[in-house]
């Protein structure tokens, strides 16, 4: 089985691989509020429910610009859903070192941070979500 889109926005898409049971998030462009996903909640719960505690996630943020606060308070709203269905690790591939350090604070402030590691490359995130 490929990778299934779950969904597909302007700001972000979700796809799930069952057959390794990993999570796709991407997410890009400039989100200068928490409306421009009003759907994000709804759309990261249709994701999780295809997967099995234990899963893996892996981040896209390479295109994505720096979020204001109220998208962060909406981050940290979509890691608690997927910290609740049993991640085991998480890896974010970014690209801009401001980015990095605000998706950092976000991490930093649930228990994702505890499974997540930061990468500059695509291949390196995951061979180390596939160890």
């Amino acid at each position: 089985m490929a990778r299934e889109t779950i969904a597909k926005t302007d700001h972000y898409m979700y796809e799930v691989d069952k057959d390794i049971n990993r999570l796709y998030t991407t997410i890009w462009g400039l989100w200068m509020d928490a409306g421009v996903a009003p759907n994000v909640l709804q759309d990261i719960g249709r994701a999780l429910d295809k997967l099995e505690p234990g899963f893996t996630n892996l981040v896209d943020s390479t295109q994505f610009k720096t979020p204001s606060k109220d998208v962060m308070e909406l981050f940290e709203k979509v890691q608690q859903k997927i910290i609740a269905r049993g991640i085991s690790k998480n890896a974010e591939v970014v690209s801009s070192a401001f980015v990095e350090l605000n998706l950092d604070k976000v991490l930093k402030k649930s228990e994702l941070s505890d499974v997540s590691r930061q990468f500059k490359g695509m291949a390196e995130a995951i061979s180390w979500l596939n160890e």
